[in-house]
C-alpha cells in the first residue's frame, strides 16, 4: 500500500462494535530468541526450530551465520518512527565459493486452527534488489515438522534473482531473470519498500504480508519460513504474528469481513493495523478514549480490494484504555487497546 496519511477531522456515526482479537504468537525479534530455539526438527517439536539444512559455510565463515540469526536490520537499523534499533531474523544465501544450495529453516511451534479467522502476518526484505535479490518460501505441514517429508503445502513464495542477462550494474529489472513468486516491492514499483541510493542496487525495506489460515480449520499445523535462495545475498524477516478473532458482542459478520487486527497490544508509541478491504472503498479510522471522545482521526483514502497495512503513531497519548474504530465503506469495526 502506497498511502500518504493525512490528518483530516470529520464526523461519521459511531457504532461501538467491540471484538476481542487474540494474539496467539508474536515475535518482533527485539530481544534475541535464537538461543532458546531447537536446532533440529524431531517431527514433533513444541518449540521454534532454527535449522541449517545445507550445512555449507557462508562467505562470512562464522558459525552463527550458517542458519537464521539475530541482528540489526541491514537497510535501516534505526526505526525512523520510534528512534529505536530494529532487530530482525536474518539468513544468508551468499555461501563460500558462491555455491548454490542454501536451505535455512525457521519453523514455528505447532498451532491448532479451530476456526476460519486465523491469520498469519509477517514482514520481509531482501538486502539487495534486483541484483542478487533473495526470495523464500512459507510452507505449512498438517502432520509433524519433519523437514524432508511433512511440509508439502506452500502458502507464499517470494521470488529471487535467477540469472543476470544484461547489464549487471543496472537497477532495471529487464537485465535479470527471477524465480516464480512475488517480487519484493511489487517488482520495484512500490517505493515504500526499497531505498534507492543512486548506486547499482536498491536496498529492500521491510514489507508486510498476510495469509489466511482458514484452509486448515480442524488441523494442527506447523508453519515454516524456508530461505531457499541460491547464491544471492541476505534476507530479513520480522514481526511474525498469528491472530484469531475472539468473542464479539455485536456485528460479528462485520468484524470478520474487515479482518481487523491491531498489534502489539498493549502498545508503546506505535501500533500496527492490518485490515481487509472487500471492494474498493474509502477508509478511515478514529482513536477514542473510554468516554467515547475522539482523540485522533486519520483518512487513508480510497483503497483497492485486498489486505492493507497501516502504522499508527500514538506519541503523547496518556496511559489508559482506548478504542480504535476502523471504517471501510459502510462497515465499521472497533477494537480496544491499552496504551502504556
Amino acid at each position: 500500500m502506497n498511502t500518504n496519511f493525512a490528518f483530516i477531522f470529520f464526523c461519521f456515526s459511531f457504532l461501538p462494535i467491540h471484538a476481542q482479537l487474540d494474539t496467539l504468537l508474536f515475535e518482533d525479534f527485539q530481544t534475541n530468541p535464537f538461543p532458546m530455539m531447537d536446532t533440529s526438527a524431531t517431527g514433533s517439536n513444541t518449540n521454534w526450530v532454527n535449522y541449517d539444512a545445507d550445512g555449507l559455510e557462508t562467505a562470512f565463515q562464522t558459525e552463527d551465520s550458517k542458519q537464521w540469526f539475530w541482528g540489526e536490520f541491514f537497510t535501516d537499523p534505526i526505526d525512523p518512527t520510534t528512534g529505536q534499533t530494529n532487530y530482525v531474523a536474518t539468513s544468508l544465501s551468499f555461501l563460500e565459493g558462491s555455491l548454490p544450495g542454501n536451505r535455512n529453516w525457521l519453523v514455528l511451534p505447532p498451532l491448532e486452527i479451530t476456526d476460519d479467522s486465523y491469520m498469519l502476518h509477517w514482514k520481509s526484505a531482501p538486502n539487495q534488489m534486483p541484483r542478487y535479490m533473495d526470495g523464500y518460501t512459507v510452507l505449512v505441514s498438517t502432520g509433524g515438522n519433519n523437514l524432508t517429508t511433512d511440509f508439502t503445502e506452500t502458502i507464499f513464495t517470494a521470488a529471487s534473482m535467477d540469472e543476470i542477462i544484461g547489464n549487471s550494474q543496472s537497477t532495471d529489472y529487464s537485465n535479470f531473470t527471477f524465480t516464480d513468486g512475488y517480487l519484493h516491492a511489487d517488482g520495484g514499483m512500490n517505493s515504500d519498500y526499497f531505498v534507492d541510493n543512486g548506486g547499482t542496487i536498491l536496498n529492500g525495506v521491510l514489507e508486510p504480508h498476510s495469509v489466511s489460515l482458514e484452509a486448515y480449520v480442524g488441523e494442527t499445523i506447523y508453519i515454516a519460513f524456508l530461505h531457499d535462495s541460491d547464491d544471492d545475498e541476505r534476507l530479513a524477516v520480522d514481526d511474525i504474528l498469528i491472530t484469531k478473532l475472539g468473542t464479539v458482542n455485536t456485528n460479528e459478520q462485520a468484524i470478520q469481513e474487515l479482518r481487523m487486527e491491531c498489534y502489539p497490544n498493549p502498545v508503546d508509541y506505535q501500533m500496527n493495523l492490518n485490515f481487509k478491504v472487500k471492494e474498493k472503498s474509502e477508509v478511515s479510522f478514529q482513536v477514542l478514549n473510554s468516554a467515547n471522545q475522539i482523540i485522533q482521526t486519520q483518512y487513508l483514502g480510497e483503497l483497492s480490494s485486498g489486505m492493507h497495512y497501516a502504522k499508527l503513531v500514538l506519541n503523547g497519548l496518556p496511559s489508559g484504555t482506548y478504542f480504535l474504530t476502523l471504517q471501510v465503506g459502510n462497515v465499521i469495526g472497533s477494537q480496544a487497546f491499552v496504551n502504556r
